[in-house]
């Protein structure tokens, strides 16, 4: 994919892309690590059988993601009129930027509003289904995407088919929920006050890990795009990518 990024498209567009990520990243942190709380609720709650304990969990768990998509969508609009003073002047990009930052949002949105259900999955100790349909859907979507660059449709066209991603996986994930544990939805319970100090108190201890963690890997690519433009961004990003896959071999 970044082959085809790179012989399709200037290299503005790859430190645009390095821009938009770190951006999203940052909005992210709202999260504040309430959904590896929840997550590590529902591991214990479910292997204890506690099926009105869990059905009160994911329900917290959907209506916190359902509100931190309402969150990143808000907060990601008010950001359109700072972006300018991180991209500089770029004649070569012509599509809007809002546009790009917008269509880029939406993957980050869409990925919010289906977490919940990857989550119960993964405490219910099924990641593997997680990770085969994410498999899946990013090689089918991946292909697409590369189709669209080197036939010489444009970054729109790419960047319109990335939340497909999410949505693709996430609807595969609605369905295993529907049919692996269907009493989430028909116990709709809500926690009692004691569970919800416990949670609480989970969320405040990895809440400072989480933001430290947005900050320290996010923070340095927006300042070298501020200072030193998209396209120090982009050949940076190229060498990043290639340290990290290193680092993971």
């Amino acid at each position: 994919m970044r082959t085809a990024f790179v012989r399709s498209l200037d290299v503005e567009y790859l430190g645009l892309n390095g821009l938009f990520t770190s951006l999203t990243n940052i909005l992210s942190a709202a999260e504040l690590g309430i959904g590896t709380a929840i997550a590590f609720r529902l591991y214990a709650t479910l292997a204890k059988g506690e099926k009105a304990a869990v059905s009160g969990y994911y329900n917290l768990l959907k209506r916190i993601n359902f509100g931190l998509a309402g969150g990143i969508v808000v907060l990601g609009l008010l950001s359109l009129p700072i972006i300018g003073w991180f991209i500089g002047n770029v004649p070569q990009v012509q599509e809007s930027v809002s546009l790009l930052f917008l269509l880029y949002l939406a993957a980050t949105i869409v990925t919010y509003v289906f977490a919940h259900y990857s989550a119960l999955l993964i405490a219910d100790q099924s990641e593997y289904l997680v990770a085969a349909s994410l498999a899946v859907v990013t090689v089918v979507v991946s292909v697409a995407q590369g189709y669209v660059l080197l036939s010489g449709r444009g970054f729109v066209a790419y960047l319109a088919l990335q939340p497909v991603i999410p949505l693709a996986q996430g609807l595969v994930m609605w369905a295993l929920v529907r049919r692996r544990l269907p009493f989430v939805r028909e116990e709709s319970k809500t926690l009692g006050p004691e569970a919800r100090r416990d949670l609480w108190r989970d969320v405040r201890a990895v809440a400072i890990f989480r933001v430290a963690g947005v900050v320290i890997a996010g923070a340095p690519l927006l300042l070298m795009a501020g200072l030193f433009g998209v396209v120090t961004l982009g050949v940076f990003s190229n060498y990043h990518m290639l340290v990290h896959a290193l680092q993971n071999v």
